[in-house]
């Protein structure tokens, strides 16, 4: 016989109300709450990670698992039932539910990254996220409206009482302090290994983040890694294009600093004796995004074999920029002559 409710005739407390769709509002909740947090950045590191294992890795899955499976299980006495009756009221034991949980949640990861390269975005944090956050909420009104349709006794709800009766059985009261222990090691042991999967699936890998810079001409289809001016004339602007990839993971503001040169070289030790600043922007770059940025270059400063270098910094520049405090640097060797004269 399947166990009997009390609120079997409707809610008439909000904590049976609670008791019977608490897991959906948490999961949902939960989803809201700290995708909000990573899309906005407002966590980082192993906090960031601790947060995200459960939304990643466990939320969706048991949302969409919810949605298909609204019910309980039928009772050992019920296994015999027709098929159109297990049909009609699908219902899977929870230990189920948690290994289909994580296996979907895995397989919603993959085809919503699969999705964000269909059409044209990067992996990054922002996409992901919400595609994550948008299927669970989507999975979790639905396994609401379809367990609010089920008999109250047939409605899928946590066994929190049996669990807790069953881990008191497992430790406190177990037959021995030797099971007892053992019991305790194994739960910890699971627990640490669960923990060790999440950071190494949801932790950020730090070695492929990086900042490209390029110079060259042109712009759009016509942009070109070529065909540099070099010959200049001072006082006399000269165009080149800066392109700047951001790989680092997170949208980030950069400065670019344009500095000519007038060096001395000897062997291979170059010593700058020289340096004027010609030009100075600033780009906000998107995570996974490039973007291409106009450098207008006027020397004054007359003479061969100049060096004009573009400087990028990830964030403020220092008072005297230079190659060995920038994030990127890029190096064009020009002639400055003066103008002819009228």
């Amino acid at each position: 016989m399947r166990r009997a409710r009390g609120a079997e005739s409707g809610f008439s407390t909000a904590g049976g109300l609670l008791g019977e769709f608490g897991d959906l509002v948490v999961t949902v909740a939960y989803a809201l709450a700290v995708g909000a947090l990573a899309v906005g950045g407002v966590v980082e590191g192993p906090l960031r990670v601790l947060l995200a294992g459960p939304l990643l890795f466990v939320l969706p899955g048991y949302a969409v698992v919810a949605a298909l499976f609204p019910a309980e299980p039928p009772a050992p006495e019920d296994r015999g039932a027709v098929l159109a009756e297990r049909l009609r009221r699908p219902g899977v034991e929870w230990v189920e539910r948690g290994a289909l949980a994580v296996g979907t949640s895995v397989v919603l990861l993959v085809l919503l990254a699969l999705a964000v390269s269909v059409v044209g975005q990067s992996f990054a944090t922002a996409p992901l996220v919400t595609g994550v956050v948008g299927v669970t909420v989507a999975s979790g009104l639905l396994a609401g409206v379809r367990r609010a349709r089920l008999p109250p006794m047939d409605r899928a709800t946590l066994p929190v009482q049996r669990w807790a009766r069953e881990v008191r059985e497992g430790t406190v009261d177990a037959d021995s302090s030797v099971d007892a222990v053992l019991n305790v090691a194994l739960a910890g042991a699971l627990v640490v290994a669960v923990a060790a999967l999440a950071v190494g699936l949801a932790a950020p890998q730090t070695g492929e983040t990086y900042t490209e810079a390029a110079l060259a001409t042109g712009s759009g289809e016509d942009l070109t890694t070529g065909g540099y001016a070099t010959d200049l004339t001072a006082g006399e602007p000269a165009e080149y294009t800066l392109t700047v990839e951001n790989q680092e993971g997170a949208a980030t503001d950069y400065v670019a600093v344009v500095v000519l040169q007038r060096v001395r070289t000897d062997g291979e030790s170059v010593t700058v004796l020289e340096q004027r600043e010609l030009d100075r922007q600033t780009l906000s770059v998107a995570a996974g995004e490039t973007v291409e940025r106009e450098l207008s270059v006027t020397p004054e400063t007359l003479g061969e074999d100049l060096r004009l270098r573009v400087l990028v910094y990830d964030g403020e520049p220092p008072a005297d920029p230079s190659a060995g405090t920038a994030t990127e640097h890029l190096t064009l060797w020009v002639d400055v002559s003066a103008p002819a004269e009228s």
